[in-house]
């Protein structure tokens, strides 16, 4: 974890991203958690729900920290 100093706009995202409509967000680590929990269940994916499962555990362990 770190705290961020400024706020960047210019994010790199590739091609295969661009097509998902994948996109940079800054937000609330609960309101990323809440993001997380809605994937899960849209997902129908094994790959994807799979390392969203990893990222929401990580991010719930993060809660936790540092709340």
């Amino acid at each position: 974890m770190a705290k961020a100093l400024e706020y960047k706009d210019d994010v790199t995202l590739s091609e295969s991203e661009i097509k998902l409509g994948m996109e940079a967000k800054w937000i609330p680590l609960k309101q990323a958690l809440e993001l997380m929990n809605e994937s899960v269940y849209r997902c129908d994916d094994y790959s994807t729900k799979f390392m969203i499962l990893r990222d929401k555990t990580i991010l719930e362990e993060a809660i936790k920290i540092f709340g």
